[in-house]
């Protein structure tokens, strides 16, 4: 019985290494969506490990225990970025993240090993991890709660909903985590739990009909691997700047890469690449911040339009969609770019 428990438990975070890994090493997929997955899934196998071993072989080494902690740092901010990518929201600076925890890291094996203070890993810094993860959480959860309201969320099961779907188990996963560390007991079923929930996710992801994996990035790669010719990229990456900025098509709320395809005789998928090798963005966010511009510049400009009019006059469909993007681009709010310029908007 012991043999099969082991068996179960061990399969998901097995299995969840060896997909992780695979994901970084594809040639297929190379997108920073792709490895922030692959961290999350790799950190929570891991740190799975760590607990199933010491839980069948109490005599495991404690420098297995400790690595299964500190590995645990990178889950939230991992889980955070990869949703932000998802959701097509801008992602900078995330190294900042990542640096303090690869030095506490270090130190923390170099100078305070967990054989050697078991009481102040076991009362304070696992518990500090634990609080780091939650925080991420929340922040990530705050995310999609916005993308919900603004309507950029599908629930048609998609890669949009699917970082709904994958948010909620990382929650659940956290929950059983907190519960066995305040039990002190059952580690081992914090190794059933993801291997159950691990098989779900992976049957969830193959039951779609078209672009399987696709759904685990928020696009498709038709054209991964295969270079756009430099001098043709740049060219019409031009010719597409020149029409958004001459015609102001995003003033159009129900533009869609089609329509750009369209006016810029190009394939919309070749635009779609295009835009995410050029721009270093989605079609959304490109969109998006032109509007965004747009809406600096009439403020500047002390237009007559209320704050809500600028956003509808700029293309945005509504006035929630307008203050979320002009915050998450400009990293500020309308009324408060408002105020910086002396202006006073219409209620």
């Amino acid at each position: 019985m012991k043999e099969i428990l082991f068996f179960i438990s061990f399969m998901g975070p097995f299995n969840g290494i060896v997909f992780g890994l695979y994901m970084i090493v594809s040639k297929k997929i190379k997108t920073n969506t792709n490895y922030f997955f692959a961290i999350v899934m790799i950190a929570i196998s891991l740190k799975n490990c760590s607990t199933i071993l010491y839980t069948f072989d109490i005599s495991t080494n404690r420098i297995i225990l400790q690595i299964g902690a500190l590995i645990s740092l990178f889950i939230g901010p991992s889980l955070y970025f990869y949703n932000r990518n998802l959701i097509n929201l801008k992602v900078k600076n995330w190294k900042i993240h990542y640096i303090p925890i690869i030095i506490f890291a270090i130190i923390s094996l170099l100078f305070f090993p967990f054989k050697n203070y078991v009481f102040f890993w076991n009362e304070y810094l696992i518990l500090m991890f634990y609080m780091h993860w939650f925080v991420y959480i929340l922040v990530a959860g705050f995310d999609l709660f916005e993308s919900f309201k603004t309507a950029k969320l599908n629930l048609i099961l998609n890669a949009k909903s699917w970082s709904i779907y994958f948010f909620i188990s990382n929650c659940m996963i956290f929950g059983v985590q907190i519960l066995i560390f305040f039990s002190s007991q059952y580690y081992i079923s914090g190794g059933i739990f993801y291997t159950v929930l691990f098989y779900l996710l992976l049957n969830l992801v193959s039951f779609q009909k078209k672009s399987k994996w696709s759904i685990l990035y928020g696009k498709t790669f038709k054209y991964a691997g295969k270079k756009i010719i430099s001098h043709k990229a740049d060219e019409d990456m031009k010719r597409v700047y020149e029409l958004m900025i001459k015609s102001k098509l995003f003033k159009d709320s129900k533009l869609k890469i089609k329509d750009l395809a369209i006016l810029s005789n190009l394939p919309p998928h070749y635009l779609s690449r295009l835009i995410n090798d050029e721009a270093g963005k989605s079609f959304a966010l490109f969109v998006n911040e032109f509007r965004v511009e747009e809406a600096t510049n009439m403020i500047k400009n002390k237009s007559k339009f209320s704050l809500e009019g600028i956003g509808y006059e700029c293309g945005f469909n509504s006035k929630s969609n307008f203050y979320y993007y002009f915050k998450n681009i400009k990293g500020t709010t309308p009324t408060e770019y408002f105020k910086r310029n002396k202006c006073i908007p219409e209620l």
